[in-house]
């Protein structure tokens, strides 16, 4: 099960928060210096 993830956008940190799966893709929460930027959806690569 996929979990908080950590990405560089720039040189900053960005957090993914793991939030549940819709449809077969996983969501994720983005955030940014603790601003909350909206929610992702990623394919799972299979």
């Amino acid at each position: 099960m996929p979990s908080t993830q950590y990405a560089y956008v720039g040189f900053e940190l960005a957090k993914w928060d793991y939030v549940g799966v819709d449809g077969g893709e996983y969501l994720y929460r983005y955030s940014f210096i603790g601003r909350n930027l909206g929610i992702v959806t990623c394919k799972p690569e299979a």
